[in-house]
C-alpha cells in the first residue's frame, strides 16, 4: 500500500512538473516571438520635403526599379537617384526583403552582374537613417529609406511597404 501511494504521488508530481515545463516552453516561445516582432523597424521611403519627388506617391514596383538602377525618373518626369543604407543595417535588410524581394546576398550578386555588364552601379550608401535625412535635404534628387521613428518635417514619406 505504501509503495502504491508513493508511486501515485511520484506520478502526480511528474505530471505537474511536465505541465510546468510545457507552460514554461510556451511562455518562452511567446516572448521570443514578441521580441522578434518588436525588433522590426517601420521602414518608409522618403524624399526631401522641398523636392518635386515629395509631391508624388509611388508604388512598390517603382521604388524597386529605382533602387535596382532600372529607373531614373519618377512617373511625374522628375529625375531621381537612390540612397542606400550601408550593408548590415537592419533597416536595409528589411527594405531589401520587403521592397526588392531580395536578400542581401542576392542583391550583392545582382550588383556584381550589373557592374560586370556595365549596366549600372549600386546606389550611394550612408550609415544610418539620420544621415539619409541629412543627405537628401542637401540633394533633393535623391530618395532614401529610413526607420519611421526618425521622420522629421524635412522629409516626406512617398512610399510605405
Amino acid at each position: 500500500m505504501k509503495n502504491t501511494f508513493q508511486s501515485l504521488k511520484n506520478t502526480s508530481i511528474a505530471k505537474v512538473q511536465g505541465t510546468h515545463k510545457m507552460i514554461t516552453r510556451y511562455v518562452l516561445s511567446l516572448l521570443v516571438a514578441l521580441v522578434s516582432f518588436s525588433a522590426y523597424s517601420d521602414v518608409v521611403v522618403v524624399a526631401s520635403a522641398d523636392s518635386k519627388a515629395s509631391k508624388q506617391k509611388v508604388d512598390k514596383s517603382t521604388v524597386a526599379r529605382i533602387f535596382l538602377g532600372k529607373l531614373t525618373t519618377l512617373p511625374n518626369g522628375k529625375k531621381v537617384k537612390a540612397l542606400n543604407l550601408e550593408q548590415g543595417s537592419k533597416v536595409r535588410n528589411e527594405f531589401n526583403e520587403s521592397v526588392l524581394d531580395l536578400t542581401e546576398s542576392q542583391l550583392g550578386s545582382y550588383w556584381s552582374r550589373s557592374r560586370f555588364s556595365g549596366k549600372t552601379k549600386p546606389p550611394k550608401e550612408v550609415k544610418n537613417s539620420k544621415e539619409v535625412i541629412s543627405f537628401i535635404q542637401n540633394n533633393p534628387e535623391y530618395i532614401g529609406y529610413i526607420d519611421s521613428k526618425y521622420l522629421t518635417k524635412s522629409v516626406k514619406v512617398i512610399f510605405k511597404p
